[in-house]
């Protein structure tokens, strides 16, 4: 016979504290709905600096993922980093082939193409980026280890 009636088991699940909602603490502004990526991949072109049209400087880069198996299709992802001179610097130095993480903020939009077709394009905007090994075949500078 067991020690809890059914009646005494419900009152103490009653009591049982609730899971704590997680507070937003660090800023009084209001929540936002945001759709994120996380990405791990190898970069596929060296990343470079581009300007916007207003002159806005920004460094822009190509990650690519497969499923694992040697034969999947590689899908690629175009990713746009508004940073610091010093994050900009870092950037510019992670070679071809560079293992990374990225967490991006994506967009989805719409524009016109040359042909006049509307066509639409996944935007993704560095949030934060991670080195996590250089390219296959590279080797270790002198001094340095991973």
């Amino acid at each position: 016979m067991s020690a809890f009636s059914s009646s005494s088991m419900r009152s103490f699940l009653r009591a049982a504290p609730r899971a704590a909602t997680p507070a937003r603490t660090f800023t009084t502004s209001p929540a936002r709905s945001i759709a994120r990526m996380n990405i791990t991949g190898r970069l596929g072109v060296n990343p470079e600096v581009a300007t916007l049209p207003n002159g806005q400087e920004f460094v822009r880069y190509s990650v690519g993922t497969n499923g694992g198996s040697r034969d999947s299709q590689t899908s690629w992802f175009r990713i746009s980093a508004f940073v610091s001179d010093a994050q900009r610097e870092f950037l510019l130095q992670v070679p071809k082939g560079s293992l990374v993480a990225v967490d991006a903020t994506a967009t989805h939009s719409k524009y016109t193409a040359a042909d006049g077709k509307e066509q639409y394009a996944l935007r993704l905007t560095q949030r934060s980026f991670e080195y996590l090994s250089r390219p296959h075949g590279a080797k270790a500078d002198a001094g340095h280890s991973e």
